[in-house]
């Protein structure tokens, strides 16, 4: 199992885009990070849901783990998002313990297992009853679980992440 400090963004494989798709800004990243380390998560990456599209604002990787730049996977279909789950859940939060098989764009043949990561999590973030992003959280070692007590936690730091990215 890898080990999880609360580093700061200069020790990290990040990337964060502004409105202007600049890539950088060390304090969202930060706060990207703190919400991956909460449940000891190997990546993460952090859309924001703009009416039919779910855009990539923020993605980490946790050191020593594959770097796969999500570029290409920057916009899509809000229905389809996450993972091709978005008809069914995209309202709430859902766990994938055996993820690798998950396609991460419908318009290429990524899966999960092409980032080296097994299991997954998908948080929404809700303003009152809309949905106005999703934190994708994975993990190199398939887990039975996760802490759901922290999933709280998670949606106000991702929230938060979110908010610093407009």
């Amino acid at each position: 199992m890898t080990e999880h400090t609360d580093p700061t963004a200069a020790d990290l494989n990040v990337g964060c885009r502004t409105e202007t798709s600049q890539w950088g800004n060390e304090a969202r990243t930060e706060r990207l990070t703190r919400a991956a380390v909460v449940v000891e998560a190997d990546r993460a990456e952090l859309y924001e849901i703009d009416g039919n599209q779910a855009h990539l604002r923020c993605w980490w990787a946790a050191p020593g783990h594959l770097v796969v730049d999500p570029e290409p996977a920057g916009e899509l279909p809000a229905t389809w998002f996450p993972w091709s789950l978005g008809n069914l859940r995209r309202a709430n939060h859902v766990f994938v313990q055996n993820a690798g098989p998950l396609p991460l764009n419908p318009e290429r043949p990524d899966s999960i297992a092409d980032l080296v990561m097994a299991s997954a999590l998908y948080v929404p973030l809700h303003d009152g009853p809309e949905v106005v992003g999703g934190l994708c959280l994975y993990w190199a070692n398939e887990r039975a679980s996760w802490p759901m007590s922290r999933l709280g936690r998670l949606a106000r730091l991702a929230r938060d992440t979110l908010e610093a990215a407009r």
